[in-house]
């Protein structure tokens, strides 16, 4: 009797196992037929408020319907934004993956990119090809939006902060790359970078000219020096107070970019790392736990004991973090650990 009934839980269980991709491929085909139709009513919206012409005025219509409805909010306080890289994620089957955008044009919330897919799937309704523009200043990263007009040009807007990159003596669209070149040039940010309204914030573009971008798919290097040690003092980022902020702080305000405050990757797979040194040092990186080997992606490789990485460098050295070589962590749900400080000692 108890052969029956472990055959008939088996049997279930093959049928459960069956039935879950099929129930998850519905779930897939009617999540993004209500994107589409949402988006479909936010173009006619778009479209009927700003009256646009031109391919160009079409993009920057519904750049600002975007930007005016996208509420600016931590993703970690949204479930959906939380799931949304292993729903998206391209390892899955083509169809068994929710299309980029489905879950933002459904909540409207979120980070820079998060916005910046909802225009994407937005503009993708319309016919126009987009890719998702990663950018790092000295003190900030961001992520907007490169348009392809059916013309072959490409535009760059920002659905978040609230700009467009534009030719003044046209008024057509121009890419990220010509905005930054006409800036090294000399021009100013307001003659390139047209606001949506008067909420927009131009804090990230008052120093586009040293950004470094790349488009999605494509590595983006950020390049940081170590500041020189005075009077052969060792430099400290951060406090041992298991919490990563002031690395952040300390690291912008040596213009180092702020994002050594994590060992893995946390932010964007196709960034790549770079810390040189200017002259031979120590470095002594201390994680808030112990180094896990899923996480170290540096070359060259730390010496590991518990929760700290050293490194020792020469004048020219450097290293390299390449984040997308990093692994989840099925217990953190991450793929990175918090650093907790970084102490940058000299060497005789």
């Amino acid at each position: 009797m108890r052969h029956k009934y472990l055959k008939t839980l088996i049997f279930m269980a093959l049928g459960l196992m069956l039935l879950a991709p099929l129930i998850w491929v519905g779930v897939i085909a009617f999540a993004t037929h209500r994107a589409e139709s949402k988006a479909q009513d936010l173009i006619q919206s778009a479209y009927s408020q700003y009256t646009p012409t031109t391919d160009d005025e079409k993009i920057i219509a519904l750049a600002k319907t975007v930007y005016t409805r996208f509420d600016h909010n931590d993703p970690n306080h949204s479930l959906l934004l939380r799931l949304r890289p292993y729903l998206t994620n391209k390892r899955l089957p083509s169809f068994l993956r929710l299309p980029n955008g489905v879950i933002e044009t459904e909540i409207e919330t979120g980070l820079c990119d998060n916005a910046a897919r909802m225009l994407s799937f937005m503009l993708n309704q319309e016919g126009y090809a987009s890719l998702q523009w990663n950018m790092v200043t000295d003190s900030a990263g961001h992520s907007a939006l490169l348009v392809t007009t059916p013309d072959g040009r490409e535009g760059f807007v920002d659905p978040f902060y609230g700009y467009y990159a534009t030719q003044t003596a046209t008024g057509e669209l121009i890419s990220a790359n010509e905005a930054q070149t006409k800036m090294r040039a000399g021009q100013q940010r307001s003659e390139i970078f047209m606001p949506f309204d008067e909420s927009s914030k131009s804090v990230f573009y008052d120093n586009f000219a040293t950004a470094m971008m790349a488009g999605e798919g494509f590595d983006l290097r950020i390049e940081a020096t170590l500041p020189k040690l005075e009077h052969g003092e060792p430099l400290i980022l951060g406090e041992i107070n298991d919490a990563p902020k002031d690395v952040m702080k300390a690291a912008m305000t040596h213009g180092m970019t702020p994002y050594w405050q994590y060992m893995g990757h946390r932010y964007n797979r196709e960034w790549v790392r770079v810390l040189k040194a200017s002259e031979p040092v120590k470095i002594v990186m201390t994680l808030t736990a112990p180094a896990e080997k899923s996480v170290l992606t540096a070359t060259p490789a730390p010496i590991v004991n518990g929760n700290k990485l050293t490194w020792t460098l020469n004048s020219g050295d450097e290293i390299t973090f390449r984040d997308g070589l990093a692994r989840i962590s099925l217990k953190r749900m991450n793929s990175y650990i918090d650093v907790d400080q970084i102490a940058v000692y000299p060497i005789d």
